[in-house]
């Protein structure tokens, strides 16, 4: 008991999203030799004398690391140190690991195969349709989705994983034991009994402004890759994909049409050299050889197709003719439907960034127009 409140302890007086605890514990070893260390030591090692950074390290009461054990023991929270064989080893590879992290629902697999997915709260219908389906196939492959489980993508992609039957990481930021957004209760259950909750913040610290950019590290730390899904500009799933990229992990993107501004920051992210992609198996196609037995790409995804159905109506007669072979396929599959790029590209046969560099030329052309959600049409009076 004394050791474990000794590692909470240590995660109190360094702080969420600290490079303190991580050279304290490189240098000691164990929570416990840090704990009784004294302030010369801390100065040398931390090369700093801020007076508040040291101080929060002398004081050796463990009062509130003992309330925190006792409430976790109370709620059924486990507490996870970095001794633990729970502890993701992935995150001992980034620069400021968290010392001890709080957990409810199924243990860890540290040896799963995790993919993150993030976007905007304030996603587009078309934007949360996409994670659903990405979420279900990743899920449907074998591999762990992971999330903020926010608002909008964060909580779709989490759906369409557990409705194929898979597991979810919901990294929090804030405790365990809170419901953050309210209204995701249920989906909150789900996780707990289908996957897990983690967070670096003890129960019952709340949520806010400064607490989210310091968790997104963890989402893409303990990822293999982290995909965008509807990422605006100032997005926090770019501060994601910012850690993702310093943690030397792949950065994927879900197109968004141009003039789609929920979109327009992962899709600079595109421009950058992030990597395309429109399923899951697009995504874990990239780590064929690496993936060990616990991904069958072959294996059927139980999510269905998502795709807007074709009106009964038909193009005019004749009007392909004055396109190009490429042009006129690509007008032939929207047909007089309205469909995203993603579809498009896919019953083309064509990959996405050929889609999307024809679509462009199309809209400026005022071939094609571009409707909210991400989804073209025909312009037929052209």
């Amino acid at each position: 008991m004394a050791e474990l409140e000794k590692w909470v302890w240590l995660s109190l007086a360094s702080g969420a999203g600290s490079q303190k605890s991580h050279r304290l514990l490189s240098y000691f070893g164990t929570a416990n030799a840090v704990y009784s260390a004294g302030r010369e030591e801390y100065i040398r090692i931390l090369e700093t004398r801020n007076p508040r950074s040291i101080a929060k390290l002398c004081e050796k009461s463990l009062d509130e690391a003992e309330k925190i054990v006792i409430t976790c023991r109370k709620k059924g929270i486990r507490i996870i140190t970095r001794e633990s064989s729970e502890y993701p080893p992935q995150l001992l590879n980034i620069s400021n690991p968290p010392c001890v992290l709080y957990a409810r629902g199924a243990e860890l697999d540290a040896g799963g195969v995790s993919i993150a997915i993030v976007g905007t709260r304030n996603a587009t219908d078309a934007g949360k349709a996409s994670a659903e389906k990405l979420g279900g196939e990743l899920a449907s492959y074998g591999a762990t989705v992971v999330t903020g489980l926010a608002k909008g993508i964060d909580s779709s992609a989490a759906r369409g994983a557990l409705d194929a039957g898979g597991k979810v990481i919901a990294v929090f930021g804030c405790g365990v034991d809170i419901c953050y957004p309210r209204e995701n209760k249920s989906l909150l259950e789900k996780v707990i009994k289908n996957g897990t909750v983690i967070s670096e913040y003890a129960p019952g610290v709340g949520p806010s402004r400064s607490t989210f950019p310091i968790r997104n590290r963890l989402i893409s730390g303990i990822s293999l890759g982290t995909v965008l899904i509807e990422a605006p500009e100032k997005s926090g799933a770019l501060i994601t994909a910012s850690h993702a990229l310093e943690q030397n992990r792949d950065v994927f993107v879900v197109p968004s049409g141009i003039l789609d501004g929920a979109g327009a920051g992962s899709n600079r992210l595109l421009r950058d050299g992030a990597i395309p992609v429109m399923s899951g198996r697009d995504v874990l196609s990239e780590y064929e050889g690496v993936l060990g037995g616990s991904i069958d790409l072959e294996r059927k995804v139980r999510v269905p197709e998502k795709t807007v159905e074709k009106k009964e109506e038909s193009l005019p007669e004749g009007y392909l003719e004055k396109f190009s072979s490429d042009d006129r396929k690509i007008i032939a599959t929207i047909g007089m439907s309205e469909l995203r790029a993603d579809d498009i590209a896919r019953q083309c046969g064509m990959k996405m960034q050929k889609v999307l560099s024809l679509l462009t030329l199309l809209e400026i052309r005022g071939c094609v127009k571009q409707l909210p959600g991400g989804r073209f049409t025909v312009n037929i009076k052209k």
